[in-house]
């Protein structure tokens, strides 16, 4: 325990977290995890079998450093021929780890995670460019988001500038295979998407872009060792206790800062903790600071609900991995204890699907292809008001679920938003882009602790026609879908639909939140 700085920590918490860490050494938590023991997470033979099917990327590192070569021959032709920036096309797990990528890429890499018609319309025109090449990334190969948008892409540029990565024998590689894509990369079936960096979701894309995967899958074989020699002492093992402690004390936001070059992990870090461990009742908020920047080290800043004049819960800070093989392994590991010691499943999604199942049927027929028919209804002035009223008196936390583009000007403009929101309702306000949270935190939002409120916020495209109305129809039927899933779980939640732009969303909410 020399290793971390504990604060504010109360004294049965500490207790907690001792009783904890005794339980990881008497059940051999280590020892077990690194032998993919499925029975750490369940006693029940069925979960058993699908819960050994996820647990691949215990040594996921040692199957990629055993397909590097040929990963890099491909990469490599495309070099040849003149490829020089990719486009990877995806949502959820099978692209979340692109982000990280995209910031190691300079500036070779594109993550397209988005079917709201601006974002796609602005990253469309760098097709136009012979030398880009696009990735599709799909674990089930049915996502509709990623074959929504593959079918687009195909039309724009032709199937020989594209490949895929999907499991083997999934509908997109079918497809591939059909229209004569350039190449099918096989996932490992047994690696989640949200566990997937070191497997060829995160692999591929990096190798295109020039990144030296060698030196993560080095950092990654170290940490592996570190894990075996230090077992029940190793940090993520000593930081997952405390965040299971303090979620069974009832603090179940945790507000990680990393220091240094690490910070840029965050929202990935956010989108692994949040699907992971938040299901069954049992939530945990990973909620990156917008401001806050560390010189160095690592912090986590616990609190007990979303009011912001509480003190903290808590506050943990300790010394990170080096090297970015090291820190997924690390995270990994963190989540998989936090899982373990709550008695949840940290590898399935229970709660995502319905989500999809509703978006589905807005759509009409369970067909892909969007109807016309969906309808936009927005909430009144009145609606937002008690929505925010109801959050101020229960101290919940505020949940901005926005499908806008997730361009950098619209991140800056939203972060501003967020910060106003929270300022005059005194309380936390979480921002995501929609539909990527719906395959990330949404798990959380419909399975974990009741303790927000949501705001699902919806936007015409600026222009319309084409591929436009077909990917506007598809953003409300996902939003809709959402919406509705949350009202079945019981969850507060409103839909806003505006006209245009952010001012407009900007001049519904605030005047709502100084009023309630």
């Amino acid at each position: 325990m020399s290793h971390f700085l504990v604060d504010g920590l109360s004294e049965r918490c500490a207790s907690q977290v001792e009783t904890y860490l005794e339980r990881i050494r008497e059940d051999r938590f280590i020892p077990r995890l690194l032998q993919e023991d499925a029975t750490l997470f369940s006693a029940e033979p069925s979960q058993q079998e699908s819960i050994s099917q996820r647990l691949g990327w215990v040594h996921s590192c040692t199957t990629l450093q055993n397909e590097l070569d040929t990963l890099q021959s491909l990469c490599n032709e495309l070099s040849d021929e003149g490829f020089e920036r990719f486009i990877l096309v995806g949502m959820g797990g099978s692209s979340a780890f692109g982000h990280v990528v995209k910031h190691q890429s300079n500036g070779r890499l594109i993550v397209l995670d988005s079917v709201v018609p601006d974002m796609v319309n602005e990253t469309l025109p760098h097709l136009d460019d012979p030398t880009t090449f696009v990735l599709v990334g799909s674990k089930s190969g049915t996502t509709v988001e990623a074959t929504t948008l593959a079918n687009l892409m195909q039309d724009r540029c032709g199937a020989s500038r594209m490949l895929v990565i999907t499991d083997p024998g999934s509908p997109l590689e079918k497809h591939a295979k059909d229209h004569g894509y350039r190449a099918v990369v096989h996932g490992y079936p047994t690696v989640g998407g949200r566990f997937s960096g070191l497997s060829p979701f995160g692999a591929l894309p990096a190798l295109l872009a020039g990144v030296d995967v060698q030196g993560w899958i080095n950092d990654a074989k170290r940490s592996i060792e570190d894990l075996q020699k230090s077992s029940e002492t190793h940090s993520a093992v000593v930081v997952g206790a405390h965040i299971a402690a303090q979620v069974q004390m009832g603090a179940n936001i945790v507000l990680p800062s990393l220091g240094g070059d690490e910070a840029y992990l965050l929202p990935w870090i956010e989108q692994l903790v949040a699907e992971s461990c938040g299901k069954r009742g049992v939530g945990v908020w990973p909620i990156p600071s917008p401001t806050k920047r560390l010189e160095a080290g690592a912090e986590i800043v616990f609190l007990e609900n979303g009011d912001c004049a509480n003190p903290n819960a808590g506050r943990l800070s300790w010394i990170p991995p080096t090297g970015l093989g090291a820190n997924i392994v690390w995270w990994h590991v963190l989540t998989a204890t936090v899982g373990f010691l709550l008695g949840i499943n940290p590898f399935d999604e229970p709660d995502v699907n319905r989500a999809k199942e509703l978006a589905r049927r807005q759509l009409g027929s369970g067909e892909s292809t969007p109807s016309n028919s969906t309808p936009v209804n927005s909430a009144s002035s009145t609606d937002i008001e008690s929505l925010f009223t109801q959050a101020r008196a229960e101290k919940r936390l505020v949940s901005l679920l926005l499908f806008l583009p997730p361009s950098p000007i619209f991140e800056k403009s939203v972060r501003t938003l967020a910060e106003e929101l929270s300022e005059h309702l005194g309380l936390v306000v979480v921002p995501s882009f929609g539909p990527r949270y719906l395959h990330a935190t949404g798990q959380l939002h419909k399975g974990g602790s009741d303790d927000a409120v949501h705001l699902v916020c919806t936007m015409e495209p600026s222009e319309t026609g084409g591929h436009r109305d077909q990917l506007q129809r598809l953003t409300l039927a996902q939003a809709l879908g959402d919406v509705e899933a949350l009202q079945e779980r019981g969850r507060p939640v409103v839909h806003v639909h505006v006209s245009s732009g952010m001012d407009t969303l900007q001049s519904i909410l605030i005047p709502a939140a100084k009023a309630s």
